[in-house]
């Protein structure tokens, strides 16, 4: 069910609207740190689309409407201004080592949301972090994971780190040395861990 382009936020509607309804012994979400970006915008540069988004409200998300849309000069700087790009580059690099920002908390939330909609369809989720040439390792979303007892694999580390050859050159996708990779990553995880029952508790059971 993966679509290229999507957002951390449509990864999660994706989930509760298409995948739980078919009533999934394990749920995969697999993801970058760009999809992440992703969820801070209501425009799919690859489709060319609109797309969902969401905002946090006293710690809940909300849909975003019309009018939480950037003013004309905060849009202005967004596109054209190579200071406010350095800042929010250098708000994100902090973000990525430590829990920081409205970018992080936003998707900490839908990470969050993700867990709780497959602990209610009592479906386990498993989630998988791919690194890119950008954004190598993500401490923040370590922790994460581990405060949370979260199951997952970070690609970045580990016996299954994925190596420079597994990406297909100046594209920065996974080519099918990177896809076969992950796969034996999946495959361990499922064969070191509890075989995979129906009613789980992702918030007290580590798979």
């Amino acid at each position: 069910m993966g679509i290229p382009g999507f957002g951390l936020d449509q990864i999660w509607l994706t989930v509760r609207t298409q995948a739980l309804p078919l009533h999934p012994r394990l749920v995969v979400v697999t993801f970058i740190s760009g999809d992440l970006t992703r969820s801070e915008e209501a425009y799919d540069s690859v489709s060319g689309l609109n797309k969902p988004a969401f905002k946090l409200s006293e710690s809940r998300l909300v849909p975003e409407t019309a009018e939480d849309r950037p003013s004309f000069f905060v849009r202005f700087l967004q596109h054209h201004s190579s200071l406010w790009r350095v800042v929010r580059l250098a708000d994100r690099t902090l973000a990525h080592r430590y829990p920081h920002g409205e970018w992080w908390y936003l998707n900490a939330a839908i990470l969050d949301a993700i867990r709780d909609d497959c602990r209610k369809a009592e479906v386990p989720v498993l989630f998988v972090y791919i690194p890119t040439r950008g954004w190598i390792s993500f401490p923040t979303l370590d922790a994460y994971m581990v405060r949370n007892q979260a199951n997952f694999i970070d690609m970045s580390q580990g016996e299954f780190a994925l190596a420079p050859d597994m990406y297909i050159p100046g594209d920065g996708h996974l080519n099918d040395k990177g896809h076969r990779r992950v796969a034996d990553a999946v495959i361990r995880w499922l064969q070191d861990g509890e075989p995979v029952q129906a009613q789980v508790d992702a918030t007290r059971h580590n798979w």
